[in-house]
């Protein structure tokens, strides 16, 4: 069962790397000559999360990562991930952004009011779910709502 399991969570990240790969190469013959496009990934401490940034970052797109760090896996995994992406681990705080060529944002997908926030404020263009079982919601591109 175990091995079952396994098998499919390394099938699901090959395919959400096709689909961003294949996503990416048609964007960025689009953005040669046009503002980088912001992109949101949440859960990016996460084994997805942490590469679907760095194919991101690879293929110039400015990325947004949203992760609360809960111990839901191994936290120091997490903050090894963020320390790979050049993210600054010991100046973490709660919806503080660290900027840089990652922004990161301690966050809770929860938190709905922050979320809103930080959307209306960054307007993205996409946004990765990479969540374990928790909910989905739609943010509305017209006013930001939940």
């Amino acid at each position: 069962m175990v091995l079952v399991s396994v098998f499919v969570l390394v099938l699901v990240f090959v395919l959400v790397l096709v689909l961003v790969f294949v996503f990416v190469k048609v964007k960025k013959k689009k953005m040669n000559k046009i503002e980088k496009k912001k992109i949101l990934v949440t859960g990016m401490a996460g084994f997805i999360g942490h590469h679907l940034t760095k194919l991101l970052v690879k293929n110039n797109y400015t990325v947004v990562g949203l992760d609360n760090i809960n111990d839901y896996y191994d936290p120091n995994l997490k903050l090894a991930r963020l320390r790979d992406m050049n993210i600054n681990t010991d100046h973490i705080q709660y919806n503080v952004p660290l900027e840089g060529d990652i922004t990161f944002v301690k966050l809770d997908l929860t938190d709905k009011d922050e979320i809103r926030n930080l959307y209306v404020s960054k307007r993205f263009l996409i946004s990765s779910l990479s969540v374990r079982s928790s909910f989905i919601k739609v943010i509305s591109p017209s006013t930001g709502t939940l």
